[in-house]
């Protein structure tokens, strides 16, 4: 529901504020009207506004100094001044005060209901960056997970074109405890029957299970995971014991090997598809990257959903961070997602209805009518900005998908009636 909040000492300029401009037609719910600039904040406080509308010279608080109190405790509200004086100072104070608009009186209700418009626009930009920056905070504290999340899934889906790096594997290592050197024996495999907290149980067991063989290992194996496709992978560094690095097929190390994948196998359903040995990091990632196509035959069909949504997901971070970029096509997101371009194309369909090219110029199209509501420009720097290789393109693409051209939509969108 989106507030209206208008504060004007002067009874008939309020009333028509209020009655003459159909503001559920702008998407405004509900108006709220205040006398003067003492009865705004608690206005604010009670309605909380989306857009407040304010005269500049009122009974006690001015409109300037009221709006400034008003969005210390509600800093997305959106504020517009009417002024009977044109005068430089009250201009500038609104400037510092953060004002969507300051309009001379007396205003026309078409420039009040378009400065509304975008006052609403760019509370709802604010509200989105403040949602935006509280999942980026989630997302940094979790980023550990996520990387190794990644990691695993790059590491073992069949159409991936090529495995991460051990160097990337040797960045996780203050969350994996992996040593610097080896050798090492990597178990690959995947959970059969999937719950929330699978990741946690299978660390909790290996751990526990290390710490009884504490003998044979250096440390506590590194246990990376991905809910998104049940998959896990275990390393596990051989402890060099008398000064000599044993062979990772020695028969207590391959004991021990074949002890834990029994005990995860009859404790949480786990399958383990191979046992690798390795004497480096980048011995050990090529051998789980190349047993990959097995993994992905023994997947079922719920987790290749799951893997599939996770890269659309991907596709479209791509798309966003990259709008702009003439660079921008299926192939450079394949290339940056390192999956084929059929495999990307098969599952954003899949998932969408909609090809990756649509999903693009629909963005593309979605970021120039905000530009052509919000901005100045022209139509062909509108066109550059969105990531249109040229004005023709543009007007092409904006007419096949908008049945109009991008002058069309601003005569009759953001200039109407003149």
């Amino acid at each position: 529901m989106k507030r209206l909040l208008i504060v004007e000492d002067e009874p008939r300029t309020r009333d028509s504020l209020r009655n003459l401009i159909d503001w559920k037609a702008i998407g405004i719910d509900e108006v709220t009207v205040a006398g003067s600039g003492d009865e705004g904040p608690a206005a604010a406080r009670s309605s909380k506004p989306n857009v407040i509308i304010a005269d500049v010279r009122m009974p006690g608080f001015d409109g300037i100094e009221m709006s400034e109190r008003i969005m210390r405790t509600s800093p997305i509200s959106r504020v517009i001044i009417l002024s009977a004086y044109d005068e430089t100072t009250y201009f500038q104070r609104a400037i510092r005060a953060g004002v969507v608009d300051y309009l001379l009186k007396p205003v026309d209700p078409r420039k009040i209901t378009r400065a509304v418009i975008r006052a609403l626009e760019e509370e709802a930009d604010l509200e989105w960056q403040r949602r935006g920056e509280f999942r980026l905070k989630t997302l940094l504290r979790s980023n550990r997970a996520v990387l190794e999340q990644s990691f695993v899934e790059r590491l073992v889906d069949a159409y991936a074109q090529a495995p991460p790096t051990a160097e990337e594997l040797v960045t996780l290592r203050p969350s994996i405890a992996l040593p610097p050197h080896g050798p090492f024996v990597g178990m690959v495999g995947r959970v059969v029957d999937e719950n929330d907290s699978w990741p946690t149980s299978l660390a909790a067991t290996v751990n526990a299970f290390a710490k009884r063989h504490a003998g044979t290992t250096q440390r506590a194996p590194a246990v990376l995971s991905s809910p998104i496709s049940g998959t896990f992978v275990i390393i596990t560094a051989i402890d060099p014991s008398n000064g000599r690095a044993p062979s990772s097929n020695d028969a207590d190390q391959a004991g021990v090997t074949a002890e834990l994948a029994a005990l995860l196998s009859s404790s949480l359903q786990c399958d383990v598809h191979a046992t690798l040995p390795a004497r480096t990091l980048d011995d050990l990632v090529a051998a789980v990257f190349a047993f990959r196509h097995v993994l992905s035959v023994s997947g079922t069909a719920g987790a290749r959903g799951k893997r599939e949504g996770g890269i659309v997901a991907n596709v479209a971070k791509v798309v966003d961070e990259y709008l702009a970029d003439e660079r921008l096509t299926v192939k450079f997101i394949a290339d940056r997602l390192h999956f084929t371009s059929a495999y990307i194309c098969m599952a954003f369909k899949k998932q969408h209805g909609i090809t990756v090219n649509d999903y693009i110029n629909l963005s593309r199209l979605e970021e120039a009518r905000r530009l052509i509501r919000d901005s100045d420009l022209k139509l062909y720097e509108i066109a550059e900005e969105s990531g249109f290789r040229s004005g023709s393109y543009f007007a092409r693409v904006f007419r096949k998908y908008l049945a109009m051209s991008p002058r069309e939509y601003r005569d009759q969108y953001v200039d109407p009636g003149g």
